[in-house]
C-alpha cells in the first residue's frame, strides 16, 4: 500500500524529517478491527508525507503508558450517548497524548479520517489519485501535551448514510469510508426472493390473479425484481414470509455462512432485515368487497398503499413477537428494524398507523425539485408519513450521474432537500448515484457532509471545494457548474420520477448559446490552470493536478457535445417527410444519413476514449440507453425505397373497428387492434368516430399494437403519422417485433420516437424498419406511450406497414 501512496504523492525530499512531539507511534486499541488498522495505516502515510517520517503502528501494551496517538473504540465513553443508532467520534488531548475514539469500529475509522482532515488539513474531494488536496492554509497539528481538551466531537445526525454506486477507482482509500457513509438497515427488494417463482407450480393460489380470478405465473422463472407480486392478502403467503424472515434472523445469530433470504444486517445494538416488495406493479384483481382495493391515485399511479402496508403490518407484528422470543432465549440484545420500500404505487400514507419497527423508505427523485409543485408535494408526503407510526423514516433518492451525459449540478437541490427531509423525520438516507465524477464530485461531496450534519454551512463547503479543488481556475469552474445547474433548474415542465434518466432526449435541454458559454468557461479554466502548473505545490502534490482535473471535466463535456450533435442530426433526419420531397432532395438525404452515421461513430469513439482514460469516467462508456432510439436505418430504408421505386405492398393501415387484448389473433385482419395499458389517472383511449385513428390521453405507460403475417428475410418499413404537443419526455415511439410459429419473440427493431415537439413541430411522421428474422411467421407493429404530459393527448392519424419486395421491382 505504501508504494501506491509514494507514487501518488511523489518525492518526500525537502520535508523536515521531524514528527510533532508524541506522534511517533499510532497505538491501536485491543478490540479494533482490520478496517481500523487500515485507516491507521493511511494516517501514518499522511504523517509521513507531511513530516518525512512514518510513525510505527502497534497495539496498546497491556502495561505501561507509551507515548503516541491512541486509536480505539469506546462505546461507553462519557462523551457519547447510549443510542446504538448514532455514530459518534471524539478527538481529544488527555493525559499527555492525542486520542482518536469512535463509538464502534466503523465510527473509529471515520474518526481517523476526520483527524486527517481536521488536524492535518487534507481533503478527499473525489476518489482516486486526483481527488486528494491539501488546504492552502492547513492547521497546525494539535500538540500532544497540554491541558485536557476536546479537539473535535461530532455525531452523525442521519443514522444511515449511503450514496450507492460511486464506483471503484483503484485508490487505496475508500471515499465512502473517509466521509463516514454507512448503511445500517436492510430495506431493499426482497419478496421476489423469499417467494421464489418456482413456488407457483405448487402454490399457484399464492400469486396475483387476473380479472377472471386465474393465478398469473411470474414472467421470469428465477427470482427477478420485476416478477409479478404474490397475493399479499393470502394468509399462507404471509405465514411463509414470516417463517422465512424469522429463519434468517435466527441464522444471523448463529453467524451461519449459509445464504438465506431476506438478508440480515447487524451492527452494535441493531439488527435489520427487509420485508420489501420489488419493482413489479401487478397486484392482482380483487372483488369489490376487498377492503384495500385502490380508491385513488398517487402521482398518477393507482394507490395500493393500504394493500401493501396492511400486509407489512401483519407480518411485522408476528416477526417482532418471534424475534423477542428468540432473542430472549439466546440473550441477544438488539433492536429489530424492518425496512420496507414505499415505492410508486404504494408511496402514499396508508389510512392506518404503520408498525413502529417498520422503516418506510420513501422513493422520490428529488432532482425534480426544479418544479416547485413537485417539491411541495414531496415534503408534504414526508411530513404525513412521519406522523403515521414509524420510529423514523428512510428515503431512497436518485441523485444519478450514471444515465446522464449532460452535466447535472444539483448543489441547490441537495443543500435544501437533505436538511428538509431530516427536519421531517428522515434518519436513513439512500441514493442511487453512479457518479460521473468530473461532473458530480462537488454534489456528492456536499451530500456526504450534509448526511453527517444537515446543519452544515453548504455555502462554505462549496466555496472550499471550488477554491481548493480547482485552484487558480476556481471561478471559471464554479461558473461552469452554475450554468449547468441553471439549465436543469429552469425547466418549465412538471417534474416526475426519473425524468430524463437514461433518456437521450436530455440533449434538448442545452441550447447552443449555453453550450458555447460552458465550453468557453472550460477553455478559460484550462488556460489558467496551465499557466500555474510550474508553481510550487503543498504536500508533494502534482503541480499539474488542477489542469488534470479540469481536463477530465472537459473530456466529459466533449462527450456531452458529441451526444447532442448526434441526437440533433437524428432528429433532423427523422423530421423530414421524405415521401413528399423531390428526387434531388432524396439523394441529399443519403448525405444526411451518412452524416448521422459518422456522428454516431464519433460518439462511440469519444465515449470509449473518455471512459478508458480514467476510472472516474468509466460509466461514460455505456451508450446502450442512447441507441435504443436510433432511427437512422428506418429513415435510410425509406429514402432508398423511394429512390428505387420498387414494389411495396402496403397493409395494416390504421382503420380500427375493434380493440382487443389478445396477442396472436386475427393477424390477417388490419382492423383489429390490441391494447395493453397500465392504469393511470384520467387515462383516455378511443377510436376516432370515422374509424381512422386513435386518441390517447393522460397515459403513463401502455401500447397499441396490430399483428400481421410476415415472411422471413423480407424487409418491413412502418410509417406512423401523429399529432401531439408532448414535452421532450412525453414519449411516443414506433417499434416492430417478429415472432415464430410458437409465438416466441425473434427480434425487435430499434425504437423510432417522436422528436421534441417544441423544436420539430406537433405533426410528425416516424418510421420503423426491420428485416424479418429467420423463422418469422408474425410481425407486430406497436405504438408505445410513456409518461404523457398530464392533460395532453396524442392523435394517431395513420399507420402503414410496407413489405419492401426489392426482388421484384
Amino acid at each position: 500500500m505504501r508504494w501506491l501512496l509514494f507514487l501518488l504523492f511523489g518525492s518526500l525530499s525537502g520535508l523536515s524529517a521531524t514528527l510533532p512531539e508524541g506522534y511517533g507511534s499510532l497505538l491501536l486499541g485491543r478490540n479494533v478491527t482490520p478496517e481500523v488498522e487500515l485507516a491507521a495505516g493511511h494516517l501514518a502515510d499522511f504523517l509521513e508525507k507531511d513530516f518525512g517520517i512514518r510513525p510505527n503502528i502497534r497495539r496498546i501494551p497491556l502495561a505501561g503508558r507509551p507515548s503516541g496517538i491512541v486509536i480505539r473504540t469506546d462505546p461507553y465513553n462519557g462523551q457519547f450517548d447510549s443510542d446504538p443508532l448514532t455514530d459518534e467520534i471524539l478527538i481529544e488531548r488527555t493525559e499527555g497524548r492525542i486520542q482518536i475514539v469512535g463509538s464502534d469500529n466503523s465510527s473509529t475509522c471515520f474518526a481517523v479520517y476526520r483527524f486527517i482532515e481536521h488536524c492535518l488539513g487534507w481533503r478527499y474531494f473525489a476518489p482516486g489519485d486526483l481527488g486528494l488536496e491539501k488546504l492552502d492554509d492547513p492547521p497546525a497539528p494539535p500538540a500532544s501535551s497540554g491541558q485536557i481538551e476536546v479537539i473535535l466531537y461530532d455525531k452523525a445526525l442521519f443514522y444511515s448514510r449511503n450514496l450507492q454506486g460511486l464506483g471503484a477507482t483503484g485508490h487505496p482509500i475508500n471515499w465512502r469510508t473517509w466521509h463516514g457513509l454507512r448503511e445500517r438497515f436492510a430495506f431493499n427488494h426482497t419478496l421476489h426472493r423469499v417467494l421464489d417463482p418456482s413456488l407457483f407450480d405448487e402454490h399457484p393460489d399464492w400469486f396475483a390473479k387476473d380479472p377472471a380470478g386465474v393465478p398469473m405465473k411470474p414472467p421470469f422463472d428465477t427470482p427477478h425484481g420485476y416478477n409479478d407480486h404474490p397475493d399479499l392478502s393470502h394468509p399462507e403467503v404471509r405465514a411463509h414470509v414470516i417463517r422465512q424472515t424469522t429463519s434468517a434472523l435466527k441464522s444471523s445469530i448463529k453467524n451461519s455462512s449459509q445464504q438465506v433470504f431476506p438478508t440480515v444486517l447487524k451492527s452494535p445494538g441493531i439488527i435489520s432485515t427487509s420485508i420489501s416488495l420489488g419493482d413489479s406493479f401487478v397486484f392482482g384483481n380483487y372483488p369489490d368487497s376487498y377492503t384495500w382495493n385502490p380508491d385513488g391515485y398517487i402521482r398518477r399511479w393507482p394507490d395500493w398503499s393500504n394493500h401493501v402496508f396492511d400486509y407489512s403490518n401483519s407480518i411485522a407484528v408476528s416477526i417482532n413477537q418471534l424475534w423477542k422470543e428468540t432473542a430472549r432465549h439466546v440473550s441477544e440484545d438488539r433492536r429489530l428494524y424492518l425496512g420496507a420500500l414505499s415505492y410508486l404505487n404504494w408511496e402514499d400514507v396508508p389510512d392506518f398507523k404503520v408498525d413502529s419497527s417498520i422503516v418506510p423508505y420513501l422513493t422520490y427523485d428529488r432532482s425534480q425539485w426544479y418544479d416547485p409543485q413537485a417539491r411541495a408535494s414531496d415534503l408534504e408526503l414526508v411530513s404525513e408519513w412521519a406522523a403515521n407510526g414509524p420510529e423514523f423514516l428512510g428515503t431512497w433518492d436518485y441523485m444519478f450521474g450514471q444515465g446522464f451525459l449532460i452535466p447535472r449540478s444539483m448543489i441547490n437541490i441537495v443543500r435544501e432537500s437533505i436538511p428538509s427531509v431530516y427536519d421531517r423525520g428522515v434518519r436513513a438516507y439512500f441514493s442511487q448515484v453512479g457518479a460521473q465524477w468530473p461532473y458530480d464530485a462537488h454534489t456528492n461531496y456536499l451530500a456526504s457532509r450534509l448526511l453527517w450534519n444537515p446543519n452544515s454551512d453548504a455555502e462554505r463547503l462549496m466555496e472550499e471545494f471550488f477554491k481548493e479543488f480547482f485552484g487558480p481556475a476556481s471561478e471559471e469552474m464554479e461558473a461552469f457548474f452554475t450554468s449547468a445547474e441553471a439549465v436543469w433548474m429552469k425547466q418549465a415542465d412538471a417534474g416526475w420520477w426519473l425524468r430524463y434518466w437514461r433518456d437521450p432526449w436530455q440533449a434538448a435541454l442545452l441550447k447552443d448559446s449555453e453550450i458555447i458559454q460552458m465550453q468557453g468557461l472550460l477553455d478559460q479554466a484550462s488556460a489558467k490552470a496551465k499557466s500555474s502548473a510550474n508553481q510550487p505545490s503543498p504536500g508533494g502534490l502534482r503541480p499539474s493536478r488542477f489542469e488534470e482535473r479540469i481536463k477530465e471535466t472537459a473530456q466529459l463535456f466533449e462527450l456531452t457535445r458529441s451526444m447532442i450533435d448526434y441526437q440533433r442530426a437524428c432528429w433532423e433526419l427523422q423530421s423530414i417527410n421524405w415521401e413528399t420531397v423531390s428526387r434531388k432532395e432524396l439523394e441529399s438525404g443519403l448525405t444526411l444519413v451518412r452524416s448521422c452515421r459518422n456522428l454516431r461513430d464519433k460518439l462511440i469513439s469519444t465515449a470509449a476514449q473518455v471512459s478508458g482514460s480514467s476510472p472516474r469516467m468509466r460509466r461514460a462508456g455505456d451508450l446502450n440507453w442512447i441507441f435504443i432510439y436510433d432511427s437512422i436505418s428506418a429513415s435510410q430504408q425509406a429514402i432508398e425505397w423511394l429512390l428505387e421505386d420498387s414494389n411495396a405492398r402496403p397493409f395494416g393501415m390504421l382503420r380500427a373497428s375493434k380493440l382487443k387484448d389478445k396477442r396472436f389473433s386475427e393477424a390477417d385482419d388490419s382492423r383489429i387492434w390490441h391494447q395493453q395499458f397500465m392504469d393511470s389517472e384520467n387515462q383516455h383511449l378511443k377510436i376516432m368516430p370515422d374509424g381512422n385513428g386513435f386518441l390517447v390521453k393522460d397515459t403513463r405507460r401502455g401500447h397499441l399494437y396490430q399483428m400481421f403475417r410476415a415472411k422471413e428475410g423480407m424487409d418491413y418499413l412502418a410509417l406512423l403519422d401523429l399529432q401531439t404537443s408532448q414535452s421532450p419526455t412525453g414519449e411516443v415511439y414506433l417499434e416492430m417485433d417478429f415472432y415464430d410459429v410458437d409465438h416466441q419473440l425473434l427480434g425487435k427493431s430499434p425504437r423510432s420516437r417522436i422528436a421534441p415537439t417544441h423544436l420539430y413541430g406537433e405533426s410528425q411522421r416516424i418510421r420503423s424498419f426491420m428485416r424479418a428474422p429467420k423463422g418469422s411467421i408474425y410481425g407486430r407493429i406497436k405504438v408505445r406511450f410513456f409518461e404523457l404530459d398530464p392533460g395532453s393527448e396524442v392523435k394517431l392519424e395513420w399507420i402503414e406497414v410496407l413489405e419492401l419486395d426489392r426482388r421484384n421491382p
